[in-house]
């Protein structure tokens, strides 16, 4: 499964799911637009029900941003389950969208009556977009710092395993490695599943710099 970007639920989308998918703790935002151009269409969160008039975006509601995914046959996850993404946990309702769980911003706009004119529709769509940025850049330092945490206790428990120093070969069965496994395979094959550079980030990362 891939995450591609973020939006809103629409109002047709909305009314796919069951009610007590749309309650959270505050009324939030759907895509589709409302009667005018200042106005969008949004969900009452302690009903579950879907405003289709909306009302103008100025009002302090919230966000319930939905994941774009794709490939979801081929993953682990089915409709129902949840899966994390930033500091949030998400529901996948379809195979286009896992809803987040919960409002992630309870007040991303307020009425402003210096303004000359309202806030719009628009204004929702820039902001889901920089949460998606800003979301998917911490997600993927998170990743990468868990896979390294976990290639470098792999790579603590390969220096315990016995090597022939003249054939580079593993002396011992590890993992799914047999004996006789030359440690370059071992290496390629952390470096495929934790996406990381054994030279880089595992071998000379270790070695105290010079002084």
């Amino acid at each position: 499964m891939k995450i591609t970007g973020a939006t809103l639920l629409s109002v047709g989308e909305a009314k796919q799911l069951n009610g007590d998918m749309l309650k959270a703790s505050d009324n939030w935002w759907l895509r589709s637009a409302g009667y005018s151009d200042y106005v969008a269409a949004c969900v009452n969160g302690v009903s579950g029900l879907v405003n289709d008039d909306g009302l103008f975006v100025f009002f302090s509601f919230g966000v319930r941003p939905a994941l774009k995914i794709t490939n979801l046959e081929s993953s682990i996850y089915q409709i129902g389950d949840t899966l994390s993404f930033g500091d949030h946990s998400f529901t996948v309702i379809s195979e286009k969208y896992a809803l987040c769980d919960e409002i992630i911003e309870k007040r991303p706009f307020c009425a402003d009556l210096n303004r000359t004119n309202n806030y719009g529709a628009s204004d929702i769509k820039v902001f889901v977009d920089n949460w998606f940025d800003r979301t998917k850049k911490l997600e993927t330092e998170r990743v990468r710092e868990d896979n390294l945490n976990k290639a470098r206790q792999v790579w603590d428990e390969l220096a315990d395993v016995p090597i022939d120093p003249e054939t580079e070969c593993i002396e011992s069965d590890w993992k799914q490695f047999p004996a006789g496994t030359h440690r370059e395979e071992i290496w390629h094959w952390i470096e495929d599943t934790y996406h990381v550079s054994v030279a880089e980030d595992l071998m000379y990362a270790c070695e105290e710099p010079e002084r």
